[in-house]
């Protein structure tokens, strides 16, 4: 998508005209930094739950409660994943694709929980309106995310890491809301599912700027000393 200017030849130019000598970060570094700080975020969205979720319940409906999160996870992503974009104006144009991104995620996975109940017997049971939600939603957010820098190719390897951490985080912070049914559960599972998404996502902004890494990595190696 061109109109975030985030694919590799455009960082390249900004780059260079600003003469720049942009972080690149590994692998290993990217996600966890993207698990440590979207854990955080995740802590503060499911607050939102745990203190104010009566009230917007009684008030705005399960719409407008899911809404709010939602609202507070992306209020907060650019302090927590904005700088793994590599670039000048990085910031800004993470808003804007990743909010972008997270409004069609929330969306297509409310879409489907609410429709798709999921009253199968067995261990099933009432999640197959989670899983199939999170399954098309996060497909979305993927694609968006990948098609910000011009980088779809990596769009299968990206959706699976990204759907094993959300899910894999997802299920193993809701038992701690059962265990501890006040505020002390719901924030643990926040916190474990900001993280498993916040690395998938740290995952898939890796993958997606290989190219521009590429392309930085020779300029600076062309450069003459």
């Amino acid at each position: 998508m061109s109109v975030f200017k985030l694919d590799p030849e455009s960082v390249l130019q900004r780059v260079t005209a600003r003469g720049d000598t942009p972080r690149m970060r590994s692998l290993w570094a990217t996600v966890l930094q993207g698990a440590l700080g979207f854990g955080l975020v995740g802590i503060l969205a499911f607050a939102v739950w745990a203190v104010g979720g009566g009230w917007l319940m009684s008030h705005v409906g399960k719409y407008g409660f899911y809404g709010a999160i939602a609202v507070a996870f992306m209020g907060l992503a650019g302090s927590a994943l904005g700088r793994l974009v590599i670039g000048p104006g990085a910031l800004a144009r993470f808003y804007g694709f990743f909010t972008l991104g997270f409004v069609l995620y929330s969306i297509v996975w409310c879409a489907i929980y609410f429709t798709l109940p999921g009253q199968l017997p067995g261990r099933l049971g009432g999640k197959l309106g989670e899983i199939f939600g999170s399954t098309a939603g996060l497909a979305v957010l993927c694609l968006l995310l990948l098609g910000a820098f011009n980088a779809r190719q990596f769009f299968l390897p990206c959706w699976g890491v990204l759907f094993l951490l959300v899910t894999l985080s997802y299920y193993v912070g809701e038992p701690f809301h059962t265990w501890y049914p006040g505020a002390e559960g719901i924030l643990v599972w926040g916190f474990c599912y900001g993280a498993g998404f916040g690395a998938g996502v740290g995952y898939v902004l890796y993958e997606a700027q290989s190219r521009t890494r590429e392309l930085l990595s020779a300029g600076r190696d062309a450069t003459p000393a």
